[in-house]
């Protein structure tokens, strides 16, 4: 009986184990993991890169005022790789240690915001530049918490998740004529869905977040 319930026990973890892994993960992608995986060992699994530069700032506009100031230190290292499957063009950034803290990447077909948001199964919410904001004022309403919603969604914006490994931003672009023709004649976007589609994902290390200057709070 002991032999049949370990048996069952040990078939039980693995397909845990293997359900999670069938899916996308918040700090990983394509066996790179953020925080464990070294440039070495990229290389070592899809070849030599098309450029990698040493020494590096780091720009990651969307949610820059997250990030520590020390991204525009140049102490990063960068690496470019095209041949990645799926994706068009792919960024590895690695830190003084050698670690990987920044997965970037170009899908190399067509990825549904909704399909996207729902494959990480946590809350994402939309990010809007202050430029559409300002310019298109009447595309957005905003509650008493300052939360900003589209009635329009503009020609880009992102899509944002904070766990507790890491932040998850998926880069949307929505200029299509059906798009463009529903904002000129004031027609409302769906709320039921994003629309548009991913053009880039950014899985960045939660050891980036902005800690600046915290040990002044001791």
């Amino acid at each position: 009986m002991k032999i049949v319930t370990t048996l069952f026990l040990t078939l039980f973890v693995q397909i845990i184990v293997f359900s999670q892994s069938d899916k996308p993960q918040a700090n990983q992608w394509k066996e790179l993991i953020l925080d464990s995986t070294t440039a070495d060992e990229s290389i070592e699994k899809f070849g030599q890169p098309k450029y990698d530069k040493p020494n590096e700032k780091v720009k990651l506009f969307e949610i820059d005022r997250l990030l520590t100031k020390q991204l525009k230190e140049k102490k990063w290292r960068i690496m470019n790789f095209k041949n990645i499957p799926n994706s068009k063009n792919t960024l590895l950034i690695f830190n003084k240690d050698n670690k990987l803290v920044v997965i970037h990447f170009q899908p190399s077909g067509d990825l549904a915001p909704s399909t996207f948001v729902s494959a990480y199964e946590t809350p994402f919410k939309p990010l809007f530049s202050t430029f559409d904001q300002a310019w298109n004022e009447k595309d957005f309403l905003r509650d008493g918490s300052g939360n900003v919603y589209a009635k329009s969604y503009p020609v880009t914006y992102s899509l944002l998740a904070t766990t507790e490994k890491s932040f998850i931003l998926g880069m949307v672009g929505n200029a299509s004529f059906g798009g463009m023709l529903k904002k000129d004649l004031g027609i409302p976007d769906s709320t039921l869905t994003y629309p548009g589609k991913i053009i880039a994902v950014e899985l960045i290390s939660k050891t980036l977040e902005n800690k600046d200057n915290i040990d002044m709070l001791k």
